[in-house]
């Protein structure tokens, strides 16, 4: 009987191949990851209003300061350029509600936010939509006065 093909000459031709298409996807493919685009935190920005070293849409009355009671960030939210949420501010004699916007963020890690003011409502202004709301006020040290 006559052997038909040798299988070491099979095997040795179905590796070339296989090296030959690994070769291919290799070289043809997009060799750089995906990088998620950046965002910030809800504790990164529930910080910097905290501090409120932010732009306030307006004012304060007879020459008090804005400090941030709450923030209401849309229930998508994720921290990304351009995303809106909303500020509960008051100065001691006014409270408003003012909408921000992410205007731009820093290559650090993390991230740090620029915001810009955009309007100004009214204390009571409830948003249209699902929104989860952040208190900036820590309730048990208000009027605990304990020696």
């Amino acid at each position: 009987m006559k052997k038909r093909g040798s299988p070491r000459l099979v095997l040795w031709i179905m590796i070339l191949i296989l090296l030959i298409g690994v070769a291919y996807v290799y070289f043809t493919s997009d060799n750089e990851l995906e990088q998620p685009p950046k965002s910030v935190s809800q504790i990164s920005i529930m910080n910097d209003f905290r501090t409120m070293d932010i732009d306030a849409p307006s004012e304060p009355v007879l020459g008090g300061k804005f400090f941030a009671t709450e923030i209401l960030f849309p229930a998508d939210f994720k921290g990304q350029v351009g995303e809106e949420f909303y500020v509960r501010m008051e100065d001691g004699h006014v409270a408003i509600t003012a909408t921000y916007r992410i205007e731009e963020l820093t290559d650090d890690t993390p991230a740090q936010a620029t915001y810009e003011p955009l309007q100004e409502y009214d204390a009571d202004y409830d948003p249209e939509g699902d929104y989860t709301t952040k208190s900036l006020i820590e309730w048990s040290s208000i009027g605990n006065d304990e020696d």
